[in-house]
């Protein structure tokens, strides 16, 4: 039995994109959607043994020393039909296998040697259309995979040698735009990766190493994508083993800051800063190790401060102040592992004391007079 190449695949080539330059600065429109799979990858089929019965089978013919075996549906169609020779172990399967669809439409079809997967293989939609196509060679992915949508469209293109990633990978958006594209070396993504905006404006760029991020990784963000299309940085700092370091900024749509933060592997470390979308600093932290550790202000709109708090190791420790908007003092105390302790004042917004909440305090709790 012979497997003939579909001609959809002829089409799908076609349509495949040339590798990209390297991406200018992003200039486009906002992403959309990439067109989902109705239907769940096949799993490998559990097969009853030639010689006991399914439920409406099996059906054996002799084709010189290879057998047709078919398993069927208990409606009574073929859901698996497959080619098997004798060994001294039992049965194995040699020559082709063709997996059905309870509508009678074919899933999967492909070669077998020896048991072994060989050549052409083919996975179809429920309602037709091919789902994925490749080769495998001695049992493993091997050369250009493909992969379509529901709807016919180019979903991504893999290349593959001896069962691991190795090669120009390519996923799209729609039938002519590209969505993303990179490289694998032995199954571990290397080099410049890249994502597009639906205009094949640059949405996000960086390289790896080895499968880790390392060095500058950059995205954009889209702001006005009915009118100007106007693209501007949305993040951008550095990786090292794929654990982020040094600064990393990040804008809004308006092109404002909204943060900046300071890594040291992976973790905050170093001075945290915010701001408002009207480019007011909000907010400052100071972090060791992924923890908070030192002076915590806040501010108000109008830049003065709303409060300023000590941390050691990640729990407030020391002196801790609040301010009402007006500049006067709200309250002010010490902390301990967290509560407050001792003497505490609180303030009313013309300055007056609040005797109602000043007093002491032990384990966060105010001691009655």
């Amino acid at each position: 039995m012979k497997i003939h190449p579909l001609p959809l695949l002829i089409l799908a080539l076609a349509l495949l994109p040339a590798a990209c330059e390297e991406a200018g600065p992003p200039t486009g429109a906002g992403p959309e959607g990439v067109q989902g799979d109705p239907e769940p990858p096949p799993e490998e089929p559990t097969l009853a043994p030639p010689d006991t019965p399914a439920e409406g089978g099996p059906l054996a013919e002799p084709l010189g020393d290879v057998e047709v075996i078919e398993d069927r549906f208990p409606v009574g169609k073929v859901q698996v039909r497959r080619q098997v020779r004798r060994t001294e172990h039992g049965y194995e399967n040699h020559g082709t296998f063709t997996r059905f669809w309870g509508n009678g439409e074919i899933r999967e079809q492909g070669e077998y040697r020896a048991g072994v997967r060989e050549g052409l293989h083919v996975v179809n939609f429920k309602h037709g259309g091919l789902r994925e196509q490749g080769e495998y060679r001695g049992g493993e992915k091997h050369g250009t995979w493909l992969e379509w949508t529901g709807l016919g469209i180019p979903k991504t293109s893999t290349e593959w040698n001896e069962g691991k990633k190795d090669g120009l990978f390519r996923e799209w958006l729609t039938a002519e735009q590209l969505l993303r594209e990179g490289r694998y070396v032995d199954d571990l993504e290397e080099g410049v990766w890249t994502t597009w905006f639906p205009d094949n404006s640059v949405s996000e760029q960086g390289a790896y190493a080895a499968g880790k991020r390392q060095g500058e990784w950059i995205s954009w963000i889209m702001n006005n994508p009915l009118k100007d299309r106007v693209y501007r940085e949305k993040e951008k700092g550095c990786f090292e083993d794929d654990q982020k370091v040094g600064v990393w900024e990040r804008w809004n749509a308006k092109g404002q800051l909204e943060s900046r933060n300071r890594y040291s592997a992976g973790e905050w470390h170093g001075l945290q800063e915010y701001w408002t979308e009207e480019g007011a600093k909000h907010r400052e932290e100071q972090y060791a190790e992924g923890l908070p550790d030192g002076a915590q202000i806040e501010y108000y709109p109008s830049g003065s401060k709303r409060f300023e708090e000590t941390y050691v190791a990640g729990s407030k420790e020391g002196r801790a102040t609040w301010w009402h908007e007006n500049g006067q003092k709200q309250m002010e105390g010490e902390m301990r592992a967290g509560r407050q302790e001792g003497p505490w004042t609180y303030w009313n917004e013309d300055g007056t004391v609040n005797q109602a909440w000043s007093g002491t305090y032990r384990d966060g709790r105010r001691v009655p007079d």
